[in-house]
């Protein structure tokens, strides 16, 4: 049997000997928001053209599955990317979250494939802690966990998921009858970019985005695994007093809008595209540009009112947050609604957004930008 243990605040000297630090996680962060800008701008366009296609086109049954899991896999790809940019956050939110409500969340996100036969167990304590952490990162965790655990056991298996309290903090543990992991490759398991899967089944970012999201969060990992055996991760974070903060509810139906104009500035012309359809489509009237200088121009030439500036962050020529204050200059009572798949570096104060910076993330569902545009324009100008 194998115990690595990661970093972390919590019970370091409880659960054996502390693991180092991953290799190569200093320069992460540089390699993430490179790759995140330019992939999330295209997962943007794949998953907006493929909404409009499932939404507004008259489509064979067959058509639609495949568009279905077209959409499905832009999203996974979204939620990898997302996961890649928050081992380079420095600042993640800290709020009570109930970590119960979380792991029945996630058993209904994960699938499990029709040719396995699981068998799932589920060991929740009435009485587990309220932890401090960011709910959509301690959700990941908890996906990519159970997704490992899954991808373990390609036919039949035991799926086991337990809460408990240990001292002072949350225990949670997730354990497969899998294939287990060599003794010379656990050493390595929370490495970026190390799997020990197949070629082109995995991107070895999973378990690294787990370790960055525990340790931020001050707490400790462990993994027992024999080959052959299966495998076991458990997940150490600190507990607290507080009132878990009640989770975001589903996404709803977004609010057409009502004939309100919207200057959208992009500078990825496919992207440009897909956002003109969604919001024309939706009850807007809109204006493109495909720079700052541009957006500028047009700003100064049109006669008409702009409700809301629909913006990206990294942009050439001009950056977003310098267009921003040399139009709210001319127009103050214009709305700003940022979009970008990387904000972090050009619109974070101390590592954290500004309370006053509307952002919404690329990729973005219809629903999703229509819902930000409504909620931007309820907001005071």
């Amino acid at each position: 049997m194998i115990l690595i243990q990661g970093g972390g605040a919590v019970g370091r000297a409880q659960r054996g000997r502390k693991r180092d630090e991953p290799r190569d996680l200093a320069g992460l962060s540089d390699v993430a928001a490179g790759i995140a800008h330019d992939m999330n701008n295209r997962l943007a366009v794949i998953l907006g053209q493929t909404q409009l296609l499932r939404r507004t086109a008259t489509l064979e049954p067959a058509v639609d599955r495949k568009l279905e899991k077209i959409e499905q896999e832009a999203l996974r790809s979204s939620t990898m990317m997302r996961g890649l940019l928050e081992r380079s956050r420095r600042e993640p939110s800290q709020d009570p979250v109930a970590v119960n409500t979380l792991v029945v969340r996630a058993l209904d996100l994960v699938r499990v494939k029709p040719e396995q036969q699981i068998d799932l167990e589920l060991s929740l304590s009435e009485h587990a802690p309220v932890i401090l952490g960011d709910a959509d990162q301690l959700s990941q965790v908890i996906v990519h966990l159970l997704t490992n655990a899954l991808d373990a056991m390609p036919v039949e298996g035991r799926l086991t998921v337990t809460t408990a309290i240990t001292d002072d903090a949350l225990e949670l543990s997730v354990s497969d009858t899998g294939t287990g992991i060599d003794p010379e490759q656990v050493g390595r398991i929370f490495e970026p970019f190390f799997t020990t899967k197949a070629a082109g089944k995995g991107t070895g970012l999973g378990l690294a985005t787990v370790y960055g999201i525990v340790t931020a969060a001050g707490g400790d990992l462990a993994i027992h695994s024999e080959p052959g055996a299966g495998t076991s991760i458990t997940v150490l974070l600190p507990a607290t007093d507080e009132q878990p903060t009640e989770l975001r509810p589903a996404e709803r139906r977004a609010v057409e809008g009502g004939g309100e104009t919207i200057l959208v500035v992009e500078d990825e012309a496919p992207l440009r595209e897909v956002i003109h359809r969604i919001l024309t489509t939706s009850g807007y009237r809109v204006l493109l540009a495909d720079s700052g200088p541009a957006a500028l121009e047009l700003a100064a030439s049109s006669g008409q009112r702009i409700d809301v500036l629909l913006t990206d962050v990294v942009m050439p020529q001009m950056l977003g947050k310098e267009l921003v204050e040399r139009i709210t200059a001319a127009r103050p009572d214009i709305r700003v609604l940022y979009m970008s798949g990387y904000a972090q570096p050009v619109l974070a104060s101390q590592g954290t957004l500004d309370a006053d910076v509307a952002l919404i993330e690329k990729p973005f569902t219809k629903s999703q930008l229509l819902t930000a545009l409504r909620h931007r324009l309820a907001a005071p100008s």
